[in-house]
């Protein structure tokens, strides 16, 4: 089971546009996605809070990855 926070997930979006970026770390967040999605390899648990902050800090998240 993988229980993910907020921070967790707007971390591996803002992860590519880092300078210390790592592109072995964006693979592995892209497999542990393929297998949330497509199996039952790993369950993923998100607490109803994490939506909350997540729609909370998203918009700003974006205004200020896209520049």
């Amino acid at each position: 089971m993988l229980c993910l926070d907020t921070c967790i997930i707007l971390d591996i979006m803002r992860d590519p546009t880092r300078d210390n970026a790592n592109p072995a770390d964006r693979l592995a967040a892209l497999l542990i996605l393929s297998a949330l999605q497509s199996t039952s390899q790993i369950v993923g648990l998100l607490a109803e809070q994490v939506q909350v902050e997540f729609m909370e800090h998203v918009k700003s998240f974006r205004n200020c990855v896209s520049g």
